[in-house]
């Protein structure tokens, strides 16, 4: 078997520790070609590339932003354009999202 010289953990193969290194090292060698965020493995990339990335989904007209459902898509666009369509009746004040309303309302 294959030994970790940090933790002593055994594995059968040598990718496997390979892979188990990482936790270790913290090297993120897989990267996501739409959005540059970073994986310890191929499977966690591919994973995420399915879910996030996948032919079809909602995207950003301003910027290269996919997203897996069209309400991410929605408070996204909210970033760019300023819309705040959240507004407090007493005061006039806006929010990009419900739950800034809803924190503005308890104050």
């Amino acid at each position: 078997p294959f030994s970790c010289e940090e933790c002593g953990a055994k594995f059968a193969a040598n990718s496997t520790l390979k892979n188990h290194l990482r936790l270790h090292t913290g090297d993120r060698p897989f990267m996501c070609k739409h959005c540059l965020m970073t994986f310890m493995q191929a499977s966690a990339l591919a994973y995420h590339t399915k879910k996030k990335h996948a032919e079809g989904s909602p995207a950003c007209q301003y910027c290269d932003a996919v997203f897996a459902q069209s309400i991410e898509l929605s408070r996204h666009v909210r970033t760019h354009t300023g819309d705040k369509p959240y507004v407090c009746r007493e005061c006039g004040k806006g929010f990009r999202q419900a739950n800034g309303l809803s924190i503005h309302l308890r104050t």
